[in-house]
């Protein structure tokens, strides 16, 4: 099963890196994150680089300003079986892409919301 995330961003950086870094932290799935990147600088490169190994990352640059045209032009370059929109300042617990995936897998579902938690709350 293919995840296709797509992050719209703005004026972030150590927030993204946390992210990364709980994709990289996954079970084995096949990730696609598009990264809809609205900075008028290249500030994500080097970060989205170092994580090119782990999981497919497509970068695009959107100057004009709008998370729900950066998500609109994500969605166009998606190919996943499941698509996820995750905010820019948040990080997934371990094994969340798994549950995600058994959800699936075993209900009649075409979509799933899940609620914002405090770091501080997340469990395995």
């Amino acid at each position: 099963m293919r995840f296709s995330l797509i992050m719209a961003t703005r004026d972030r950086l150590e927030e993204i890196k946390r992210f990364l870094q709980s994709l990289a932290e996954q079970e084995s799935f096949d990730i696609e994150l598009i990264v809809v990147d609205q900075n008028p600088d290249d500030r994500l490169v080097e970060l989205l680089n170092a994580y090119r190994r782990q999981f497919s990352i497509v970068h695009l640059k959107q100057l004009s300003p709008g998370a729900s045209r950066a998500r609109n032009q994500g969605l166009a370059h998606s190919s996943g079986d499941i698509v996820g929109f995750p905010d820019d300042d948040c990080a997934y617990p371990p094994c969340f892409l798994g549950k995600v995936s058994h959800f699936f897998q075993h209900e009649k579902w075409d979509g799933l919301s899940v609620r914002i938690r405090n770091a501080s709350q997340l469990q395995a």
